[in-house]
This record gives structure tokens, C-alpha cells and sequence, in this order.
């Protein structure tokens, strides 16, 4: 395939909106403004030819229809990117990824697993470094969404926002974070974290046993703490979306009237008990620790350190190295 012309000064100020917009779009699982900005761009690339730019594009667009619970959609969006492009470019590599999230939360391994396989052996990273992170990073990812999958439809108890916070401001007095997200792990039930050790066998057995090594072992995953951990950044997606948006009323008060008036009014609470009828788990104690791990770290902590990281948000300088 000819290499495609350079884009003009014209495009490049659109892509310069365009792009942030659509990226935007994705993150907050906004599927019709995704499809919007995406056809822009389709309209810019496609008539000069920059069709990998624009699989790119394509890749945020089928995000935005994941995260928005469009599974089939995305499912066979992310399958016609890595038709359509070499298997040997990042754009290849990112749909593969992505669409072993999809398969994740059907909770189909055996659909996930070869091409988390293929992710994972992957020779587009040449710098070991960069490798090591990029492992790091995508079989976490590959774990919280597995953990999430299989917590859908457990347990049954029902939820009061005052209840919760009464109950998490006991473990806030009485016990550290560690604690906590122990709290966190023990409260789930034994088949949630044998589909993470799961996921985890999956994940690792094509990697070499130097590129293991980079991981954490299997009898540290199922410690209650990183279970908990792995849990807490399983919800993170979900609960940063209803925390953090600055246009949400708990974002608005904690910055004009402060941690007291969030309290007294029970967002928190309010905020984890939507959040858990929403993914369809009834668990209290889990509630009741993911509250106390919330009102501990505060909002402005939480929506700092705990900003969702999805395949696609690891683009940075480094990430030159997958070709």
C-alpha cells in the first residue's frame, strides 16, 4: 500500500479538535457523540487515504460502543480493524486488546484467550522496558475486567446510603487501607477469584518465563489484600464516571461546600449503592468497604489517583516503540 500524502494544514487543525473529542467520547462511553466524531474524521482521512489514522479513529469509536454496553457492536467493530490493518501496527495490537475486554465481559475465556495470547507474545515492543510495562498494564486490565465479569449477579442484599457510611466510617476508624481492601477480597465469593486466577493462567501461559517474572505470582493474586486491590481497580471505571465528572452534584459540592457537607448528604454511599444495583452485585460488606476506601482517600485524591487507565489511554512518547 503507497504511502499517503501529508496531511494539510487544513486536517491537521480539524484532527486537532476532532481526535480529543472522540477520545473524550470513548472514556465516557458517549456512543452516539463517539459515532459523530468518528464520521468527521472518516471524512477528513478516507479521501486522502490515511486509513490507519483513521482505524485509529475506529478503535476509540468501538471503545465508545464497549464502554456504553454495545458488546456486539464493539465485538465486530474491533474484529473488522484487525482485518483491515497489518498485524505487525499498534492500532492492530490496541483492537486486539480491546476486544478481549468484550469477550472479558461476557465472561467467554474461551473466546479471550487466544487473543490474549497474541497480545501478550506480541513483537511490536521491542525495548524490554517498555515491554515489561506494557504487560503490566494490559494483563491488569485483562484481571480487573475478568473480576468485574464475574461479580455480575452475586449476591442479593439491598443497599441504604446512610447504612453504608455509618458502617464504612467504623472500618475508617479501626483499620488501615491494607485492612480495608482485605475487607475488599475476603467479601467476595470463591468461584470470583478462581475466574481470576483464570484469567490469570490464560493471560500468562504464553509468555516466556523471563516475561512471567514481570508479573506478580499466582499465590500473591489471591492474597485478600490484592484481590481486594484488583476488585477496588475493577470498579474504578464506573465509580470515577459517577465521582468525578465535574458536572456531577457530588464533584460540584465537595469543591464549593467541602467533606462534611458531602457526608452529611450521603453521596457516597448514595454513589457506590447506584453504582453496585447498576452492575447487578449485592454484596454489602463489599459496599460497605468500597465506600470506606472512597471517603478515606477523599474525591480529589480518588479522582486524581484513580482515573481509569484503558488500553488505549497507555499512548504516551514511549509507546513509539510498537511499530
Amino acid at each position: 500500500m503507497p504511502k499517503p500524502p501529508n496531511l494539510t494544514e487544513l486536517q491537521k487543525e480539524r484532527l486537532h479538535v476532532l481526535e480529543p473529542a472522540l477520545r473524550d467520547a470513548a472514556r465516557r462511553g458517549d456512543y452516539r457523540a463517539a459515532k459523530q466524531h468518528a464520521a468527521d474524521i472518516q471524512s477528513l482521512l478516507r479521501v486522502s487515504g490515511h486509513e490507519t489514522r483513521l482505524m485509529q479513529a475506529k478503535n476509540w469509536l468501538f471503545q465508545a460502543a464497549m464502554e456504553a454496553g454495545e458488546l456486539d457492536v464493539a465485538i465486530a467493530g474491533f474484529t473488522g480493524i484487525r482485518q483491515k490493518v497489518s498485524s505487525r501496527t499498534r492500532v492492530y495490537l490496541e483492537a486486539t486488546a480491546l476486544l478481549v475486554i468484550c469477550y472479558l465481559r461476557q465472561r467467554n475465556v474461551t473466546a479471550a484467550e487466544p487473543l490474549m495470547a497474541e497480545v501478550l507474545t506480541s513483537h511490536n515492543i521491542m525495548s524490554e522496558s517498555r515491554r515489561r510495562k506494557f504487560l503490566r498494564l494490559t494483563v491488569r486490565k485483562f484481571e480487573e475486567e475478568g473480576v468485574l465479569a464475574a461479580l455480575r449477579g452475586h449476591g442479593h442484599d439491598t443497599f441504604d446510603s446512610t447504612e453504608l457510611e455509618s458502617q464504612a466510617g467504623l472500618l475508617i476508624q479501626t483499620q488501615t487501607e491494607d485492612q480495608i481492601l482485605a475487607g475488599i477480597g475476603s467479601s467476595i465469593p470463591r468461584e470470583v477469584t478462581d475466574f481470576l486466577l483464570k484469567v490469570d493462567v490464560a493471560s500468562k501461559r504464553s509468555l516466556t518465563a523471563k516475561e512471567i517474572k514481570y508479573l506478580p505470582p499466582p499465590e500473591d493474586l489471591v492474597k485478600n489484600s490484592e484481590v481486594g486491590r484488583t476488585v477496588f481497580g475493577s470498579l474504578k471505571v464506573v465509580l470515577w464516571k459517577s465521582l468525578c465528572n465535574p458536572e456531577s452534584e457530588i464533584y460540584k459540592a465537595w469543591f464549593s461546600r467541602g467533606f462534611s457537607f458531602v457526608l452529611s448528604k450521603k453521596y457516597f454511599g448514595t454513589a457506590v449503592a447506584a453504582v453496585m444495583v447498576d452492575l447487578g452485585i449485592g454484596i454489602k460488606a463489599l459496599a460497605v468497604s468500597v465506600t470506606a476506601m472512597i471517603i478515606k482517600m477523599g474525591v480529589e485524591v480518588y479522582c486524581e489517583h484513580c482515573r481509569p487507565e484503558g488500553i488505549m489511554d497507555a499512548r504516551s512518547g514511549e509507546e513509539q516503540a510498537i511499530k
